[in-house]
């Protein structure tokens, strides 16, 4: 069987995980108004194991979504993961977060 993933969203900042599992990063997001999530992480420590995912939770037209970002924990170590919600056209981020993760 295999285990699902712990997601975490704001304002759980700090993550603790074993090596070889997996972990979710869930955002809020407004992708009609043209913002989305992006994501810079160490490749040494972190894999990002499949394509960012889009969860809905309104069927309001123009509505808020959800950006699922999934990684596996390659390596032991300290590291982050920077999370950046903006526009593709405009070079200032809206808002960034760091998650701060602890491979044991």
């Amino acid at each position: 069987m295999k285990k699902i993933p712990s997601t975490y969203r704001p304002p759980n900042f700090f993550i603790t995980i074993s090596q070889g599992e997996e972990f979710n990063i869930s955002l809020a997001s407004i992708p009609s108004a043209g913002y989305t999530w992006n994501t810079q992480y160490d490749e040494n420590i972190l894999e990002l194991t499949k394509p960012k995912e889009t969860i809905r939770i309104t069927d309001a037209i123009g509505g808020g979504v959800e950006e699922l970002f999934t990684f596996r924990a390659k390596k032991k170590g300290s590291t982050e993961a920077t999370m950046i919600y903006k526009r593709a056209w405009e070079n200032t981020p809206e808002k960034t977060m760091q998650f701060r993760i602890e491979v044991k």
